[in-house]
């Protein structure tokens, strides 16, 4: 699948059937996921999600000043 399919198919995946993009850390790296599925998203693609439109961020960030590690699509 190419670039732009994942992305189409991540975005498809969080406005059908409700999954939200999540940001973990192992090993100090930022690791993407869909939340159900589990499935491992590239950290470009997940910046090419988190910049739609389409998607907000649920505010759930550990500390203040730095990104929310759950998204969802409205």
């Amino acid at each position: 699948m190419n670039r732009g399919g994942t992305k189409q198919a991540v975005l498809h995946a969080m406005r059908v059937e409700g999954e939200a993009l999540t940001l973990a850390f192992e090993d100090g790296k930022p690791v993407w996921r869909l939340m159900c599925s589990g499935r491992r998203i590239s950290p470009r693609t997940a910046q090419h999600i988190i910049n739609s439109v389409d998607v907000q961020p649920s505010n759930d960030a550990l500390f203040s000043d730095v990104c929310s590690q759950t998204y969802v699509a409205r």
